[in-house]
């Protein structure tokens, strides 16, 4: 694995912006290492949409993944991610353009077993960015069988003039997910594969019950594959050892062992 350095954001498309925003400011606290994501690198959905993904792992974290598509009038960056070495809410951003109208999807998803990795003090933060973005246009949220472990999420609209209140948004939103990161403490082997069994379920979950993004991928590349798509890549619950790592190329092997991906 080589570590991963960012440029510094400036004039790019929006959703290129998001995405390498996120890594940059994940990078500064924790270090990156870009995975070879292989098969997964271009992912064709129904002959129509083409995704370009890419994975990386935050030493002392866990698994951050990047989609991005780019059909012509509307375009999309996904990013995902995924703490499997500290008890804290996964969080997940979907920025949707489509020629000049904007949706913007931030979501906090805690599977802490004991329901305490958002104390009461985050979910003060999460009430004052909301204060601090209220002036933007809020999507109508639609009740579905997450709402148990939802912590929090920012759900906006806008137009290509409120461009970088969106890329605010989602900077404070990075800012809490990083406050919780310093404040939780690392998980040792034993706590590190119960919350992966419980990110596992989790995905599973996602794929038996459904989920908009997971429903598109279920339906054209079927359940096995999009759950192996899940535990390699989106979510990382399983790395692949590279051949100087392993000696056998794709030797499947447990997040919290060493020299994952």
């Amino acid at each position: 694995m080589m570590q991963q350095t960012f440029p510094a954001v400036g004039n790019r498309r929006p959703g290129e912006l998001i995405a390498d925003s996120v890594l940059k400011e994940i990078s500064e606290v924790y270090a990156l290492s870009a995975c070879d994501v292989g098969e997964y690198q271009t992912i064709r959905i129904f002959g129509i949409m083409k995704f370009h993904v890419s994975q990386y792992r935050a030493e002392k974290l866990g698994n951050i993944s990047v989609m991005k598509t780019n059909t012509g009038p509307m375009k999309m960056v996904s990013v995902m991610l995924t703490p499997l070495l500290r008890d804290i809410p996964m969080m997940s951003l979907d920025y949707i353009y489509v020629q000049g109208k904007r949706k913007v999807y931030i979501e906090f998803l805690n599977l802490d077993q004991a329901g305490t990795a958002a104390p009461s003090v985050r979910i003060r933060e999460f009430a004052s960015t909301a204060a601090d973005y209220k002036d933007l246009k809020n999507l109508e949220y639609e009740s579905s069988w997450q709402d148990r472990i939802l912590t929090a999420a920012f759900l906006k609209a806008g137009t290509a003039s409120d461009d970088g209140r969106l890329f605010d948004i989602q900077k404070a939103a990075a800012g809490i997910f990083l406050n919780m990161c310093g404040s939780a403490p690392g998980l040792d082997p034993e706590q590190t594969a119960g919350r992966t069994d419980r990110i596992r379920k989790y995905y599973r979950d996602l794929i038996s019950k459904g989920g908009i993004a997971t429903d598109v991928f279920r339906k054209s590349k079927g359940e096995e594959w999009t759950e192996k798509f899940f535990t390699e890549v989106f979510f990382g619950t399983i790395g692949k050892r590279n051949d100087a790592d392993a000696g056998t190329a794709g030797h499947a092997v447990p997040f919290f062992s060493d020299g994952f991906c």
